[in-house]
């Protein structure tokens, strides 16, 4: 029963195993297939992250779990103040020395630590990637780790050193417009005109090669402002004709950058003129993504040059403009939260199905494991009954083959052996089973090797040794009582009835099968006789016994 048990628990224990070790690698393989698709699809990739969000994850499945996600988020366009896992994730990669991922992992780790507002951090890990970038011989990490600290120093308004970082992180990317465009904003903010000049016409060359219409555009235009700001009127209306031939939008703001020139040259009349212009155009009345170029910001800058010459301001349409904004804010703050709630109550619902899944699935192998169980107990239940019957089978032939041994040599011989054994079986009762009928022979005598073999019936109890002791006497000159006096206190009352059973000729099958000992029992007690009586191996114990 033991060994039952031991195998039951290994089976069970290894399904488990098998089925965590499966589940483990479908989560790998989801894994990999949203880092294949992340950057071209991040919205189906952060679908594939959102599905194992609730299941436990070994440490690299964690690791490339949160680097993923943040690396989604960022591509959709979305906050990463919540994932602070990519700071686990980032030393996990270190640790085990896994470049390419811990390269990413900084880029990552310095995104959410901006939006933390987490200066502290922001500034450690900056200088461990900063190390990380002279170690590396990596262009494009380089490049991206530079421009990440540039564009934090430039949002937190520290120009000179946002402009210092721009202009390294160009020196390992010359074909991204976008640097140089950047490097121009921060030294306009800085007033250093010249290089204004120098790096936004770069961006402006290098996006014209790449036939990027949309950038040049959005390159001339902030030129133009730029130029506005700093009063070079002439070059800004250059620059806005220049724009114009690459605008793409249904919505030309080339006149009302013009009437802005000339409304700072306080030239009334020709900005009244392009505003008019502007005007021609369909606008729309309330845009909030550009309140200068819709209807709202025409009226206002309407009523100022009104109010310049002469006329009265109103005030009334600003403050229907603020006021629909107030309630356009509260609108979508209302739309917001009815999402936040919305997306709470299904991932709750989410949760709620991924445990009763569990459920099902640990009903399931239970089912299974028990099942499985009950079949291993049956087979082994069938199997040790099998052989007992066989074995039982093979010693009724045994028996029924000495029985009509001993029949046949009765009828032509008076041999002692013969009547000996004949003697040993009447006690054993053998002779009146095999005389019933065939079938009710089998039978019984299946049930009573059945008894002896469960112990219920000891063999000693239906064997008279005393009455064979004096046969054995009789029939081989006085054997037993040699043996008792010459050995008595040497040998076992068990091994003189061994002897005994030798004397008569019985063979070690035939021993097997009267006395319901082991094949390997008799064989050990024929030995242990030899030893006790000081023989040889080969040497015949009954000869031994009856010099």
């Amino acid at each position: 029963m033991k060994s039952k048990r031991i195998i039951s628990i290994c089976t069970f224990w290894y399904i488990l195993f098998l089925s965590s070790c499966t589940k483990s690698e479908q989560i790998t393989e989801l894994l990999v297939h949203a880092d294949s698709i992340v950057y071209s699809h991040p919205d189906s990739a952060e679908n594939i992250l959102n599905k194992i969000s609730d299941i436990k994850l070994s440490d690299r499945q964690t690791a490339d779990y949160s680097r993923l996600r943040t690396n989604a988020h960022i591509l959709n366009r979305k906050s990463t103040v919540e994932d602070s896992m990519i700071i686990y994730a980032l030393n996990y990669y270190k640790k085990h020395n896994m470049q390419k991922e811990l390269k990413e992992s900084y880029m990552l780790a310095l995104n959410h630590l901006a939006w933390k507002n987490d200066s502290t951090n922001y500034r450690l890990y900056m200088e461990d990637a900063k190390e990380l970038v002279k170690l590396e011989n990596d262009s494009l990490f380089s490049f991206t780790i530079l421009r990440s600290i540039a564009n934090n120093y430039y949002d937190k308004k520290n120009y000179e050193l946002a402009y210092r970082y721009y202009v390294k992180a160009s020196e390992y990317n010359d074909f991204d417009p976008s640097i140089f465009y950047t490097a121009a904003l921060a030294n306009s903010q800085i007033k250093n005109n010249d290089s204004v000049d120098y790096w936004m016409q770069k961006a402006i060359n290098l996006a014209k090669q790449q036939k990027d219409t949309a950038s040049v555009f959005h390159y001339y235009r902030n030129y133009a402002d730029i130029q506005i700001g700093a009063k070079k009127y002439d070059k800004a209306l250059i620059n806005i004709r220049n724009m114009e031939r690459y605008n793409r939008y249904p919505i030309n703001v080339a006149p009302f950058m013009t009437a802005i020139i000339f409304f700072q040259q306080h030239k009334l009349d020709s900005a009244q003129y392009y505003l008019n212009k502007m005007t021609e155009q369909k606008l729309g009345s309330n845009d909030k993504r550009s309140f200068l170029f819709t209807k709202k910001g025409l009226e206002f800058f309407q009523n100022i040059i009104s109010y310049a010459q002469g006329g009265s301001f109103d005030f009334q349409s600003i403050g229907q403009y603020t006021d629909s904004l107030n309630v356009d804010r509260e609108i979508r703050m209302k739309k917001f939260e009815e999402q936040v709630l919305a997306k709470q109550q299904l991932s709750e619902q989410n949760h709620a199905l991924i445990i009763n899944k569990q459920r099902i699935q640990l009903l399931l192998l239970s089912i299974l494991s028990l099942a499985l169980i009950v079949a291993v107990i049956a087979y082994l239940y069938i199997k040790r009954k099998k052989e007992k019957l066989y074995r039982m089978e093979e010693k009724m032939e045994s028996l029924q083959k000495l029985l009509a041994d001993v029949s046949d040599d009765l009828k032509y011989s008076r041999e002692n052996s013969s009547y000996f054994k004949k003697v040993l079986l009447q006690q054993l009762g053998l002779i009146r089973l095999t005389a019933s009928n065939p079938t009710k022979q089998n039978q019984e005598m299946l049930q009573c090797m059945t008894k002896i073999t469960n112990d219920e019936i000891p063999v000693d109890s239906l064997i008279v040794w005393e009455d064979l002791y004096a046969l054995i006497d009789s029939l081989y000159n006085n054997l037993y009582s040699k043996m008792k006096n010459s050995f008595g206190d040497i040998l076992t009352e068990k091994e003189m009835q061994l002897c005994c059973l030798l004397c008569a000729h019985f063979t070690t099958k035939e021993i097997n099968v009267i006395t319901q000992q082991s094949v390997r029992t008799i064989y050990q007690r024929k030995t242990t006789i030899r030893e006790k009586l000081n023989m040889q191996e080969a040497e015949d114990i009954i000869e031994f016994i009856r010099r």
